[in-house]
């Protein structure tokens, strides 16, 4: 069956397809093999007409979160409320132009479990380069029709497995596994549970991978860009951590911190979400106490920089650079004049939007120049014995 024509209609989502898929079909993906009358080709194809426009019609919805749940298998719902990974990693490719160059049986000769390759292409800017990432997708059969599988689920099935605490931990085979970190991880979770009043037993699944390269191989991609070689990425509601930073490795405390207090912050602000990650558990390879003591080198080089340009800055130079540290030093702040009690008023009163200084100072009780003042001496308390910000 060749697939052209209008786009069909999605697969127990609730109606036809809002947009079409902007999908277009590789040389190599021919849908018109007929397996019985060709020499030589694998009898496994003749599903294939099947198997892409299951994918064509999944793309088409895939901007809706309702909608697209439902062509998951059963498995992939029950791991996650939202099972599209991919596209949680990489949002701008829903936005994109998709071009599927492969569709083939995982196995040749078995039609059950099918390994489909897209390439997502934008008009190339320098903003927005023309090839922006390459998926992988698996489709299976399942009770009557063809839905999408993660291939992570698969592809890892190998790989070490340790249960500590709350987390599952899933060990890339380049790496080993601190027995004694990942215990101390998972007491530093329970404790910061208590500490916030967080309760949700569900598990945590936490990839532990070298690099950020094989974070986004888990979540389906191939190949996408990222500004970053190390680090980490979170999904809240699938609860999963990729710790993509051996130097963290077991105790990557910054993403486990977004999975663990998700359900009190919710969709919070940058200045609330991130700002509380890098207070607890540092980031881009620090601690947070490493973290203050770069940013105070920053701030004395800077002398005239106040907080207020700091958090109003909307761009990524020097100073936006800034702005996540400086938001985690306000929380730290916040608990010195007051415990977790000040933490958790800091958070409810500038959890909507991208909040001012006068938002933060009168969550602290504090005025604007109060603030300034407090917040900086803080910074700068982190620099060296002798009270000098740390050399860079």
């Amino acid at each position: 069956m060749a697939l052209g024509g209008p786009v069909a209609c999605a697969q127990d989502a609730g109606g036809g397809a809002e947009r079409s898929s902007r999908l277009t079909l590789g040389f190599a993906v021919d849908t018109t093999v007929t397996p019985e009358s060709w020499w030589g080709v694998d009898p496994a194809l003749a599903v294939r007409a099947e198997v892409v426009r299951l994918w064509r019609d999944y793309l088409a919805v895939r901007q809706d979160s309702t909608r697209r749940v439902a062509f998951w298998s059963a498995a992939d719902r029950e791991r996650a409320p939202d099972p599209d990974l991919a596209l949680a990693s990489a949002s701008y490719i829903a936005d994109a132009d998709a071009v599927l160059i492969e569709a083939l049986p995982l196995v040749a000769g078995d039609s059950s479990r099918w390994v489909l390759r897209t390439v997502y292409t934008s008009g190339g800017t320098i903003a927005r380069p023309g090839l922006l990432a390459m998926e992988r997708m698996h489709v299976v059969h399942e009770g009557g029709r063809w839905v999408l599988a993660h291939p992570g689920v698969v592809e890892t099935a190998g790989w070490r497995r340790e249960r500590v605490g709350q987390i599952d931990y899933v060990v890339h085979p380049a790496l080993g596994f601190d027995t004694r970190r990942a215990q101390e991880t998972a007491r530093w979770l329970d404790a910061t549970a208590h500490r916030f009043g967080v309760s949700d037993a569900r598990r945590i699944t936490y990839y532990l991978v070298p690099d950020v390269q094989a974070a986004l191989q888990l979540t389906g991609l191939e190949w996408a860009i990222s500004a970053d070689r190390s680090g980490g990425r979170a999904n809240p509601r699938a609860r999963i951590v990729f710790a993509a930073d051996p130097r963290f490795g077991e105790a990557y405390l910054h993403e486990l911190t977004h999975v663990l207090l998700a359900p009190w912050l919710g969709d919070a602000s940058a200045f609330v979400g991130e700002g509380i990650a890098y207070w607890l558990g540092g980031a881009r390879g620090q601690t947070f106490p490493t973290m203050m003591q770069d940013l105070a080198t920053f701030l004395a080089r800077q002398p005239g920089l106040e907080l207020r340009a700091v958090l109003e800055e909307n761009g990524s130079g020097p100073i936006g650079s800034a702005r996540l540290p400086a938001a985690a030093a306000v929380f730290e702040l916040a608990h010195r004049r007051g415990g977790d009690a000040a933490v958790r008023r800091l958070v409810e009163e500038t959890r909507a939007g991208q909040p001012g200084i006068e938002a933060v100072a009168g969550a602290l009780g504090l005025t604007p120049p109060e603030l300034e003042s407090d917040w900086r001496a803080l910074v700068l308390s982190f620099g060296d014995s002798a009270g000098r910000p740390t050399s860079p």
